[in-house]
């Protein structure tokens, strides 16, 4: 935010493509463990909101990629 100074994440999800994937339950589910999850492990949700193309979500951003590389059996 600018006034504040601090970055955020953001993630846009298109509604077409979710529809097409039949994925919107994933949208959903991701959201209420990222707006209600207490845990330094998962990141937090700071806003939702959407237009009429796409799905937003804004987050804590965590910078690096280290965490990603070890998912993908990388590290």
């Amino acid at each position: 935010m600018k006034e504040s100074k601090k970055v955020f994440a953001m993630k846009l999800l298109s509604k077409f493509e979710m529809i097409k994937r039949s994925d919107s339950a994933f949208f959903w589910e991701e959201r209420d463990i990222m707006a209600h999850a207490k845990s330094e492990w998962i990141v937090e949700l700071h806003y939702a909101f959407q237009d009429t193309h796409y799905l937003y979500m804004v987050m804590e951003y965590m910078p690096g990629q280290w965490v990603g590389l070890i998912v993908m059996g990388g590290a």
